[in-house]
């Protein structure tokens, strides 16, 4: 809740940035003026994490099963 609290705040900060021209959608996560993600924005921004964290590029459901399979390596019930 902390992390979503300031993330709401700095949704806030955008929304008066940008005035009449931020989307009135209210996304949680969105775009810098507020309107939805798009698929090819998301692997962008997992590729060019990746390549930051310096671990291999994975498609995106990769990440969803990588994520699975650590959970259950460390004991976590499905």
């Amino acid at each position: 809740m902390i992390e979503l609290t300031k993330y709401k705040e700095y949704i806030n900060i955008k929304k008066e940035e940008f005035g009449e021209d931020y989307s009135k959608l209210d996304l949680v996560f969105c775009t810098k003026i507020g309107t939805p993600i798009t698929p090819t924005e998301v692997r962008k921004k997992m590729k060019k994490t990746a390549e930051k964290s310096g671990i291999p590029h994975m498609k995106f459901h990769g990440w969803r099963h990588l994520h699975a399979s650590l959970l259950l390596s460390k004991g976590n019930n499905i």
